[in-house]
């Protein structure tokens, strides 16, 4: 087979050969055209067995760290241009990516790279490009398995190099993390739950795990309902609330849906949007009307090793609060604030019209003061009146006295006395007419003294009404100050 006299050919030959032998699991030749060759052979080959028996101890022993690690532990062999000569798969790598044997895994890197996920492929340590050197490689990406489902990986690689420091060989060992990250997960998502529901012992709570970037009508996902969620919209069980999200989103009034949901997909569509959500009103088992306060709580799970900025899922927690004793409250706050403007505008026109009344009253108290006077100026020219007429009966008397004399003593003086007589009788009746005519204006002014008496008397009683209007008036200040007082304390009791 060989011809060592063409040294040329027969080395390139024998190199080819023992290439074959050790790095792709090829047997040596048997037929050797001379004793020479075949000796030398025999020896490469026993030599090659030995090596290959090394290997295979090493291998099994390194398999047997890995099953102690719950790892599966694999070997590829590349030839000095970096094309893959040899693969080996333990059991155990087969076993943790769900496959049983090398007929449904064979011990080719193609078995290996038609799983591995289309985003993971750049970054997993099968390309020789991430190594420099003998350093240690660790790696996570995800790989799909016997059943069709993308599980997480660990990979920790260990390079050996050749001579010309390109990489000889891989030995790997790969570890499942799925359960790892559901833990961590769970764990996280365990612990903000804990922590919201002692914040919040009040609210009811909702849990959902969903893709991101997903729309309002497209949202399907299940949803956890705590008991209090439940009570707070009326019912008790999972059948009469079942735990989907439309037992919730078809309670909410028509009227706030639109503004609920739309704040809802953008939260789950924009990386970092906090949703503001108003109060809004449900229907509840039994018809009524209830306001609920709705907030969020989230954890958004990376499973992408590669991009830690991209997110597979999230978990929600959504939490409401029976909120209609506050909201009552509001509105009651609202008709009372608006009862107390009211007031506060009746009782400044009050207050003006009693201000007004109150000027009024003194400006009439004013006139009948006036009128009181000129009343009483009045009653005492009647007064001097009457004195006067009086002063005039008294010389209308005193003049018909002496008339009466003088006719006396003309009727003694009998002819010579007769025209004294005339004149007496003259004076008589002038003191007659005097005395009946001061009779009359004294009566007339008698009856004015009792006129302006009673007139007196109203006024007094007039004035007395007066002063009483203007107390009342002042009363009715005081009570207005005290409205004013208590208004502005039910103020700020609203603000």
């Amino acid at each position: 087979m060989f011809n060592f006299s063409k040294k040329e050919e027969s080395f390139e030959n024998l190199i080819k050969v023992l290439d074959d032998a050790i790095l792709k699991g090829h047997e040596l030749p048997s037929d050797m055209e001379n004793q020479k060759e075949t000796e030398v052979l025999n020896r490469i080959k026993s030599l090659v067995s030995l090596e290959k028996k090394k290997a295979d101890e090493n291998f099994k022993l390194g398999e047997s760290i890995s099953k102690l690690l719950n790892s599966g532990l694999w070997e590829i062999m590349f030839d000095e241009f970096g094309e893959v000569n040899k693969v080996k798969w333990s059991d155990d790598f087969r076993n943790i990516i769900g496959y049983r044997s090398e007929s449904d895994f064979p011990d080719k890197i193609e078995s290996l790279t038609e799983k591995i996920h289309p985003d993971d492929r750049e970054n997993s340590c099968i390309n020789l490009k991430d190594f420099n050197g003998n350093n240690i490689n660790e790696k996570y990406f995800r790989i799909k398995n016997a059943s069709g489902e993308y599980r997480a990986f660990k990979v920790i690689c260990f390079p050996t190099l050749n001579e010309s420091g390109k990489v000889k060989t891989l030995i790997g060992v790969i570890i499942d993390i799925e359960e790892d990250i559901r833990i961590k997960d769970e764990m996280e998502f365990e612990v903000l739950k804990a922590n919201t529901i002692e914040r919040n012992m009040r609210e009811g709570i909702a849990h959902m795990n969903t893709p991101p970037f997903i729309k309002k009508e497209n949202i399907k996902a299940l949803m956890n309902y705590s008991p209090v969620f439940r009570e707070i919209f009326g019912y008790k069980t999972e059948a009469e609330f079942p735990n989907q999200l439309s037992s919730w989103t078809s309670k909410i009034h028509e009227e706030d849906l639109d503004s609920v949901l739309g704040e809802f997909e953008k939260y789950l569509n924009i990386e970092g949007y906090f949703p503001e959500f108003e109060d809004s009103r449900i229907y509840t088992k039994d018809g009524n009307i209830k306001w609920i306060a709705t907030r969020i709580d989230t954890i958004r799970i990376n499973r992408d090793l590669k991009d830690s900025s991209k997110i597979d899922s999230i978990d929600i927690l959504v939490l409401v609060e029976d909120v209609t004793p506050e909201r009552e409250k509001l509105i009651l706050e609202g008709e009372l604030s608006g009862m107390v403007n009211n007031m506060s505008s009746s009782l400044d026109e009050i207050t003006k019209a009693v201000e007004d009344m109150t000027t009024k009253a003194r400006e009439t108290a004013q006139e009948q003061d006036l009128i009181t006077r000129s009343a009483r100026e009045v009653k005492e020219k009647a007064d001097r009146a009457i004195e006067t007429t009086d002063l005039i009966l008294g010389i209308a008397a005193q003049t018909n006295m002496l008339a009466l004399n003088a006719s006396i003593e003309a009727a003694r003086a009998g002819d010579s006395g007769r025209g004294f007589s005339v004149v007496a009788e003259e004076v008589r009746k002038l003191a007659t007419t005097s005395h009946n005519t001061a009779g009359e204006i004294t009566s007339s002014l008698e009856d004015m003294d009792t006129s302006i008496n009673e007139i007196m008397e109203k006024i007094e009683s007039a004035n007395e009404m007066v002063e009483n209007q203007a107390a009342n008036t002042e009363e009715i200040n005081a009570a207005i100050e005290e409205l004013n007082a208590m208004q502005n304390e039910i103020r700020d009791m609203i603000e």
